[in-house]
């Protein structure tokens, strides 16, 4: 009898185990496409105080994909005329930001991009404040042609014609309207994508390990396609409480924030995720303190797996 109660000990020890070793293995192999062609070159990397993380990141895949340079103005400022809202936290208005479902409705309405050529070296905190009419900073169709055309010109480089900004003046009902349609007008050439975007939602409780598990065989199966992904975390995640900065932009990081992951290696056992971030990039990274997150110096950051799972929500990434 007590030969077999050892027996049965040894094999649930055993499986015990196993269990564990099964779930300490990391679940990842290296695949960096950080350097990737078109994603490398891109200037407008720094989101500043706008809430335009999803362009960003949106910019970020599509670069990547065509392998040029595409603008996050095109993408902002046709989803702020589509929906009318500022998205920027500066003028206390609605600076919650776009998303996946403001992108893609946009997109498939006008299926096209604008390369990051086309545009002026701009300020986005400037460029946030612009055309804000409800905020009082500038009304475009209260300003003078001459005004408007001295604001335009600090931004898009196809538009000089001051007739072009009257009969746009004329035939905008607001700001937003305004900016978008000189903005479509700047593009050129427009940039086509014979591409759909695919939306995939990874939240699950905590202690979901299978799901855990089958989000990053996710996420690896589409870095392995060569693709990178624009995600949506809970920035927060990845600060020291208490810091100061976290403390000041509470409110902006208990939301939702799009970033991309480029990448993940695997290093002593562990996977790390590496994510470009148009916020972390103004922003100094001595607040991304937490053990397990790692800054990068270069407008990114590697987020050890555990931390990752924990902050990722969902993730976007283009297919064929």
């Amino acid at each position: 009898m007590f030969r077999i109660k050892v027996v049965n000990l040894i094999y649930v020890l055993l499986v015990v185990f196993l269990s564990i070793s099964l779930k300490a293995q990391p679940s990842c192999h290296t695949k960096d496409l950080s350097q990737s062609k078109g994603l490398v070159n891109r200037v407008a990397t720094n989101q500043g105080n706008s809430g335009w993380c999803y362009a960003y990141s949106y910019a970020d895949i599509f670069s990547q994909r065509l392998g040029e340079a595409v603008s996050p103005f095109d993408i902002a400022f046709r989803v702020n005329d589509d929906t009318k809202k500022t998205y920027d936290r500066l003028a206390n208005a609605d600076w919650k930001g776009g998303g996946t479902n403001d992108v893609q409705k946009v997109l498939q309405q006008e299926p096209w991009l604008c390369s990051e050529k086309n545009y002026k070296e701009i300020d986005p905190d400037y460029l946030a404040h612009l055309y804000l009419s409800d905020s009082g900073k500038f009304d475009a169709l209260k300003r003078s042609p001459c005004e408007s055309k001295g604001f335009v010109n600090q931004f898009f480089k196809n538009i000089e014609d001051l007739s072009e900004i009257v009969e746009t003046t004329r035939n905008s009902s607001d700001s937003f309207e305004f900016f978008r349609k000189l903005n479509e007008k700047n593009c050129v050439p427009k940039i086509s994508f014979p591409f759909k975007i695919v939306n995939q939602n990874h939240r699950s409780g905590w202690d979901d390990y299978e799901a855990h598990k089958q989000t990053l065989s996710y996420v690896q199966k589409v870095l392995d396609s060569d693709k990178i992904i624009s995600a949506s975390i809970d920035l927060h995640t990845f600060f020291r409480l208490g810091a100061p900065f976290f403390e000041r932009q509470k409110a902006a990081f208990l939301g939702g924030h799009q970033a991309t992951i480029t990448g993940v290696e695997r290093r002593e056992g562990r996977c790390y995720y590496k994510i470009r971030d148009s916020f972390i990039s103004l922003n100094s990274c001595q607040y991304l303190g937490k053990k397990g997150v790692n800054c990068l110096g270069d407008g990114s950051y590697e987020v050890d797996e555990d931390i990752f799972l924990r902050a990722l929500k969902e993730t976007n990434h283009i297919a064929d």
